[in-house]
């Protein structure tokens, strides 16, 4: 659907924090030299149709409702590894 109205979706998906960052960090960069030549292009005239801009569309984990209020509650906020082994342990938040 994203495609139909003129974007190129970039999907950066995944549990693990580093891995995350690092494909973000990467989806951006790229996201941002793409804007940058559909930019030049387009100030050239080199451009006939219309371009498809970069969109990170962003998938990550989801917490049930619980977890999160038991998020909220906790001050120092869990991690993901720390979450999976509590629900292993104590079923789900």
């Amino acid at each position: 659907m994203l495609r139909s109205h003129g974007w190129r979706p970039i999907e950066v998906s995944g549990f693990d924090p580093a891995e995350m960052h690092e494909a973000y960090a990467e989806a951006l960069a790229s996201s941002v030299a793409d804007i940058r030549q559909i930019q030049t292009d387009a100030r050239r005239g080199v451009r006939g149709t219309a371009a498809d801009w970069p969109m990170v569309v962003l998938r990550t984990p989801m917490l049930p409702r619980n977890c999160r209020a038991a998020n909220a509650a906790n001050p120092n906020r869990r991690s993901l590894a720390q979450r999976q082994n509590w629900s292993q342990v104590n079923g789900p938040c």
